[in-house]
């Protein structure tokens, strides 16, 4: 299995989808337990997102402008060199 170091998660949708993508995306944590783990995510799910221990960063996709949040998330994937992109 290759080593990851920066893992981002895409799941855009309500709470009720992010709540029901936690179980996964804690067992990636799981696996990877050294990878900073970013989540893009859409609306104030992002707030709820920014109190748990399991990731590290939470990308907010500004809702309304998806043009400017796919450059947005294109430009910090590149930047932060994101190795996985999983989207659930």
């Amino acid at each position: 299995m290759p080593k990851l170091n920066n893992i981002l998660i895409i799941r855009l949708s309500s709470l009720g989808d992010v709540l029901m993508s936690i179980p996964a995306v804690r067992a990636i944590r799981d696996k990877f337990p050294a990878a900073h783990i970013s989540w893009l995510v859409e609306g104030s799910v992002g707030e709820f997102l920014a109190c748990q221990d399991f990731i590290d960063e939470v990308i907010r996709f500004p809702r309304g402008d998806a043009i400017k949040g796919l450059k947005k998330a294109i430009y910090l994937a590149r930047r932060k060199r994101l190795v996985l992109f999983c989207a659930i």
